[in-house]
C-alpha cells in the first residue's frame, strides 16, 4: 500500500503547475461588436467584460464610426475645424432662419454611466445657438460669437437612448459663422463612484453654474439634510464641493432650520480651483443629534456663477439659495431646477466610515422609440486567465446562429486560440437577428467529451427594420376616421405598432421591425377581418382591412292592445356637416381672427411667421403665441372663427391637433366656443378648455408625428370636442387662446367636424309592417298602429335599416283592443306661461301608470311621464294640437284626449335675448345666468318636470346643477320686459 501512494504522490508532483481547465468549461461572457457594415467583432472572456470608453473623433473622415441619423434637408457634414485631431462634425444650415437641424446618435448604454463631447458655436448671441439633447431633453446649449470648444458631460442611466445636437436659429438676423461644431464625442464611460460615507444629492457629474452674473455679489447656497435621525451620534468632519467659477468660498455648517439654516456650528474658508471637487477638513467637527436638520452653506462673491450643480435629483432640498436674505430652492426664482455639488463626509467616533446618500437620482429619461443600439468599436478584455501549455490547454470553436429565422448554429472557425475574432461574412448575412456562440475544447488525454457547452452572445440586428403601410377600408359610406390599428410583435413584445386612422384610412411606418405579428384593426360597430390575425412582416409590406358594419334586428319587440309598439335597439344618430382644414394652401380661409387683447398678435398662418416646415404629417399650421423672443411675454386673447355656420349632427365632434413649439413651456390655455347667432367674441360661448400639458393624450403611433426625432416643434396632441349637444342646430366654431402667459408659441393643425359613431350601430330607421304591410319608416324606437278593429289578431314586423343594409325581421303578434277600453285622462287644459310656454295640466286614472304627451302628432315625451302637468316651450307663434294619452301595466293606452293652443310668438324680446347670458353650457356644477331686470328663472328637464323655479330680484344669478342627472334642460328667464327660452346640457 505505501508504495502505491508513493506512487500517486510522485505523478502529482510531476504535473505541470499551470492551470487546468475541466472538461466542458465554458467562457464568462461573450461580446460581439459591429465594426462595420461587413465586418462583426466577437471576444470572449472569462470573467465580464466591461465596456469602456469609446471616442468617436470623425477621424474617419465620414460618420461611420456610430449609428448617426443625419438630418435630410440640411444634413450634418464633417470639417477639418476640429478639438484635436483633423476632423469634427459641423451643422450646415447657415443662414436657413427659423430652423433647426439635428446630428442624431442612437446609443445603447450598457451601464449607468457619463457621456461626454466638446462644442462650439459662432452664433448670434442668445438668439441662435447650439443644444444638446438625450430623448428630447436638453442637456446643454451654447450661444454666442466664437464661442470656443467647451467639454460637456452628462450623466445616463443604463439602457437605449437618442442623442442629438442641433442648431437652432431663430427667425431672423445672424451672426459669426452661423453654425455648430461637435467632436471627441463618448457615447458612454463608467462613472466615478463617489467615496462611501459622502453625504449628498448630486451625481458627481457637472451640469451647470449658477449665479448673479457679475463679480463681487454675495452669494449663499446650500444643501439640507431635515431628517437626520438614522445618523444620530455621527460627527460630520469635513464637506466638499466644486465651485464653477471665483476662488474664495466660506463652508457653514448648520444644525436646525426648516425654510433656512440654523445655528451655526462650524465654518471653514478655503481657495477653490474652478470646476475641481475640492474637499476641505473642518477644524470643529460637527456632532450630529438626528433631532435637527443638518445645512451645509456656501458663501463666495469673486465669480460671476460661482455655484456648480449636477442634474436635478428631485428633492427641493438640494438646490437652496439665498436671494436679498430670503431662502428657497432655485426654481423658486424662475431658475431651472439643479441639484447643488455639496457633500458633507459622515463618520463614527472611531472614524469608521458610514456609508449613507440622501436620496436617489432622478432616473434619466429613455426614448418611447424603438433604436437600433450602437455598440462602440473598442471593449476591454478583463479577467482573461493564463491558458495551459497549448499541447496540454484548450482551444475554442466560433459558432453563429439566426435566431429571427431560428436557424442553427453554423460553425464559423475552430481551433482558435485567442479571445478575439472578426467575422467578416456579415456583408452577406441575410436579414436577422444574429448571436455569436463560443465553446471551450479541451486537449490532453483525448477527453470523452471535448467540445463544451456553446456560451452565445449578445444579439445584433442585420436590416431588421422596413417599411409597412395600412390601408382600411368600410362596406359603408361613414368615415373611417378613429378606426384603432394595432401591430404587436409575438416574440418581442416590447414592440408594439398603434395608430389612429384619420379620414384617409392609411398609415405609413417606415421604421417597422420584422417578425411576427397579431394584426388587429377595430371599429366601433364594424366586424373586421383583422382580429388578432397572425402575419409575417419580413419585407416591406402592405396590409390591408375591410370593416363591415354590424346589422343586428331590433330587439324586444312588444305591441300593447291598443296598438303601441315599442323595442330596443340603438337611436339613430342625425348626421351633421362635416370640413377639415390643413392649412396646406398658405391661407386662412374659411376663417376670421380676432385680436381681442390688442396686441396686435392673433392667430397667424405658420409661413406668414415661422417657415415652412411645421405642420402635422405636413408643412403647414397655425399659430398663437403667449411669448416671442421679439415682444417678450404677451397675454393673448385671440379667436379664429368659422365663416360659416355649420349643421351639427348627434356625432358631431370637433378634433383638432395641438403642439406646443417648446415642451419646456407648454401650458398654453385655450379652448373651444360656439355660437348659433354670429362669429364675433361677443356672440360666442365657450363649451371646452383646457390647460395644455405635457404627455396628455399624446400620439402613440410607432412613427409618433413628424419631427419626432427631437424636432424642436414638440409632439403633437390629438383634441376631440364632443359637439352633439347642440344636435340638430347650425353654428360657427372657434378656437380660442387665452388665460396664459409666458409661455411660448402654440400651434393648431387638422382642424375637422366630423360625425362619429357614437353608437356601435350606423343605423338609419326603423321600418314597421302590419300584417305584411309597410306602415311607416320611423327613426324612434316606439310606433302607434291607427286604425285597428278591436278583437282583430295582427302582426306588427320592424326591420332595422343600416347605411349597408337591413336587418333580419323581427314580428310580434297581438289581439287589438279598443283604446276607449282604458280610461283616459280628465281635465286636461292648455294655458300660457308668461306668453312663451305652454303649460299643460290633467288628471290621471288612478289605475294609470302615467302618460305620454303630444305636439301635432310628435311624441314630446319619450319616457312614461309620471306627472300631471307638463311645460313646453315655444319658440315660434302658431296653433298646436296638444294630446294626452293614459298609459297603463301592459302599455295598453287610452284614446287620446286633445287641446288646441294658439301661440303669437310676439312675448320674446329680441333685445332681452341679445343682453341674456347662460355660461358655462355645457354645465357641470355651478350654472350663471345673466340678463337685465330678471323676475324668474325656471328650469324643466325633457319630461317637463320642473327642477327649479324661484323668483329673482337681480341681473345676475348661480344656480347648483351638480345634483341635476345629464341631459339637456330648459331654462326659462321671466324679465320686466318679456320672457327668454334657452337650452342648456348638464354633464355630470
Amino acid at each position: 500500500m505505501k508504495r502505491f501512494l508513493t506512487m500517486i504522490l510522485m505523478m502529482m508532483a510531476l504535473l505541470p503547475s499551470t492551470l487546468c481547465v475541466a472538461q466542458n468549461t465554458e467562457v464568462h461572457q461573450v461580446l460581439a461588436t459591429p465594426l462595420s457594415n461587413s465586418e462583426v467583432k466577437v471576444e470572449w472572456s472569462w470573467s465580464e467584460i466591461v465596456p469602456q470608453a469609446v471616442v468617436i473623433d470623425f477621424e474617419t473622415g465620414d460618420f461611420s464610426q456610430g449609428n448617426f441619423i443625419n438630418d435630410d434637408e440640411y444634413p450634418w457634414e464633417i470639417t477639418q475645424d476640429a478639438y484635436e485631431g483633423n476632423y469634427a462634425a459641423k451643422s450646415s444650415n447657415e443662414g436657413v432662419d427659423g430652423d433647426e437641424h439635428f446630428l442624431t446618435l442612437e446609443v445603447d448604454v450598457p451601464y449607468d454611466a457619463t457621456m461626454s463631447f466638446y462644442h462650439k458655436v459662432s452664433s448670434e448671441w442668445a438668439y441662435d445657438g447650439g443644444v444638446f439633447y438625450i430623448d428630447g431633453q436638453s442637456k446643454a446649449s451654447m450661444t454666442g460669437t466664437d464661442k470656443d470648444w467647451e467639454y460637456v458631460e452628462v450623466a445616463v442611466s443604463a439602457g437605449k437612448h437618442t442623442y442629438a445636437w442641433g442648431y437652432f436659429k431663430d427667425e431672423s438676423d445672424f451672426d459669426g459663422e452661423d453654425s455648430y461644431w461637435v467632436d471627441n464625442i463618448v457615447p458612454f464611460a463608467p462613472r466615478e463612484e463617489i467615496t462611501e460615507g459622502w453625504l449628498h444629492y448630486d451625481d458627481g457629474v457637472f451640469a451647470n453654474g449658477a449665479g448673479m452674473g457679475y463679480e463681487g455679489a454675495d452669494i449663499y447656497w446650500a444643501v439640507s439634510f431635515p431628517d437626520m435621525s438614522a445618523y444620530a451620534g455621527q460627527t460630520l468632519t469635513k464637506v466638499a464641493t466644486m465651485i464653477y467659477q471665483g476662488s474664495n468660498v466660506t463652508a457653514s455648517v448648520c444644525l436646525g432650520g426648516t425654510d433656512a439654516p440654523g445655528t451655526v456650528m462650524a465654518t471653514k474658508s478655503f481657495t477653490a480651483t474652478p470646476e475641481q471637487v475640492v474637499e476641505v477638513e473642518l477644524d470643529t467637527p460637527v456632532a450630529i443629534d438626528g433631532t435637527q436638520p443638518l445645512w451645509i452653506v456656501m458663501y463666495c462673491n469673486d465669480g460671476r456663477y460661482p455655484a456648480a450643480a449636477s442634474q436635478y435629483c428631485g428633492d427641493p432640498n438640494s438646490s437652496w439659495i439665498r436671494v436679498d436674505d430670503e431662502w428657497a430652492p432655485v426654481s423658486d426664482w424662475g431658475l431651472s431646477p439643479m441639484s447643488w455639488i455639496i457633500r458633507g463626509y459622515v463618520e463614527d467616533a472611531n472614524g469608521r466610515t458610514v456609508a449613507i446618500s440622501q436620496g436617489d437620482l432622478a432616473p434619466m429619461a429613455t426614448t418611447a422609440d424603438k433604436v437600433m443600439a450602437f455598440t462602440p468599436e473598442k471593449k476591454m478584455i478583463v479577467g482573461t486567465p493564463a491558458r495551459t501549455p497549448r499541447s496540454e490547454g484548450y482551444t475554442y470553436n466560433l459558432y453563429k446562429q439566426n435566431v429571427f429565422t431560428n436557424g442553427e448554429a453554423e460553425l464559423v472557425a475552430e481551433g482558435l486560440t485567442d479571445t478575439v475574432y472578426v467575422d467578416n461574412t456579415w456583408a452577406t448575412d441575410e436579414v436577422g437577428i444574429y448571436q455569436w456562440g463560443v465553446a471551450v475544447v479541451t486537449g490532453g488525454n483525448d477527453p470523452v467529451n471535448p467540445v463544451g457547452n456553446i456560451v452565445w452572445s449578445n444579439t445584433i440586428d442585420k436590416d431588421m427594420f422596413t417599411t409597412v403601410n395600412v390601408a382600411v377600408e368600410l362596406n359603408t359610406d361613414d368615415n373611417v376616421r378613429g378606426t384603432e390599428v394595432t401591430l404587436a410583435n409575438v416574440n418581442e413584445p416590447e414592440y408594439v405598432y398603434e395608430t389612429v386612422l384619420d379620414a384617409t384610412g392609411t398609415y405609413t411606418w417606415n421604421e417597422f421591425r420584422r417578425g411576427t405579428y397579431e394584426f388587429t384593426v377595430y371599429k366601433k360597430g364594424y366586424e373586421s377581418s383583422a382580429t388578432a390575425e397572425v402575419v409575417e412582416i419580413l419585407d416591406e409590406t402592405a396590409l390591408t382591412c375591410t370593416l363591415t358594419e354590424i346589422i343586428s334586428a331590433a330587439n324586444n319587440l312588444y305591441v300593447s292592445p291598443t296598438g303601441w309598439a315599442k323595442w330596443e335597439g340603438e337611436n339613430v344618430i342625425t348626421k351633421g356637416d362635416e370640413f377639415i382644414f390643413g392649412f396646406e394652401d398658405g391661407t386662412m380661409d374659411g376663417w376670421v381672427t380676432y385680436d381681442v387683447d390688442g396686441d396686435d398678435f392673433t392667430w397667424k398662418h405658420v409661413w406668414n411667421f415661422w417657415g415652412e416646415d411645421y405642420g402635422y404629417n405636413s408643412n403647414a399650421s397655425i399659430l398663437s403665441a403667449s411669448y416671442t423672443n421679439e415682444l417678450g411675454p404677451l397675454y393673448p386673447d385671440n379667436y379664429i372663427v368659422t365663416e360659416e355656420k355649420y349643421l351639427i349632427g348627434g356625432a358631431s365632434q370637433l378634433t383638432f391637433m395641438v403642439s406646443p413649439f417648446d415642451d419646456n413651456y407648454p401650458n398654453e390655455h385655450y379652448g373651444v366656443a360656439v355660437s348659433t347667432t354670429g362669429n364675433t367674441p361677443d356672440d360666442l360661448e365657450m363649451i371646452w378648455e383646457e390647460t395644455f400639458m405635457p404627455g396628455k393624450g399624446a400620439t402613440r403611433d410607432a412613427d409618433v408625428v413628424r419631427g419626432q426625432n427631437i424636432n424642436r416643434i414638440g409632439n403633437w396632441y390629438l383634441r376631440t370636442v364632443d359637439l352633439s349637444a347642440f344636435e340638430g342646430q347650425e353654428i360657427y366654431i372657434a378656437l380660442r387662446h387665452f388665460n396664459c402667459t409666458d409661455q411660448y408659441i402654440f400651434f393648431i393643425d387638422d382642424i375637422a367636424l366630423i360625425n362619429a359613431t357614437k353608437s356601435s350601430r350606423v343605423i338609419e330607421s326603423y321600418t314597421v309592417l302590419l300584417n305584411g304591410v309597410e306602415e311607416a319608416t320611423v327613426t324612434d324606437l316606439h310606433y302607434r298602429h291607427e286604425d285597428v278593429t278591436a278583437g282583430e289578431t295582427y302582426t306588427t314586423t320592424v326591420i332595422a335599416n343600416f347605411a349597408s343594409g337591413s336587418s333580419d325581421p323581427v314580428e310580434y303578434t297581438w289581439t287589438a283592443v279598443a283604446c276607449d277600453e282604458y280610461e283616459g285622462v280628465s281635465d286636461l287644459a292648455v294655458k300660457y306661461i308668461s306668453g312663451d310656454e305652454a303649460l299643460l295640466t290633467w288628471t290621471l286614472p288612478a289605475e294609470a301608470i302615467g302618460a305620454l304627451v303630444y305636439r301635432d302628432g310628435e311624441l314630446l315625451t319619450e319616457e312614461i311621464l309620471n306627472d300631471e302637468a307638463y311645460s313646453d316651450p315655444l319658440t315660434a307663434a302658431g296653433t298646436f294640437n296638444y294630446c294626452v294619452e293614459a298609459v297603463y301595466e301592459d302599455y295598453a293606452t287610452s284614446c287620446l284626449q286633445c287641446e288646441e293652443f294658439e301661440y303669437d310668438g310676439v312675448s320674446v324680446k329680441e333685445n332681452d335675448a341679445n343682453a341674456m347670458r347662460i355660461y358655462p353650457n355645457p354645465v357641470k356644477d355651478n350654472l350663471t345666468i345673466t340678463a337685465e331686470a330678471m323676475t324668474r328663472i325656471t328650469i324643466t328637464n325633457t319630461l317637463g318636470q320642473v327642477m327649479y323655479d324661484e323668483e329673482v330680484v337681480s341681473d345676475n344669478q348661480e344656480i347648483n346643477v351638480s345634483q341635476y342627472k345629464a341631459g339637456v334642460y330648459v331654462v326659462r328667464i321671466a324679465t320686466e320686459t318679456g320672457v327668454i327660452v334657452e337650452r342648456v346640457v348638464v354633464n355630470n
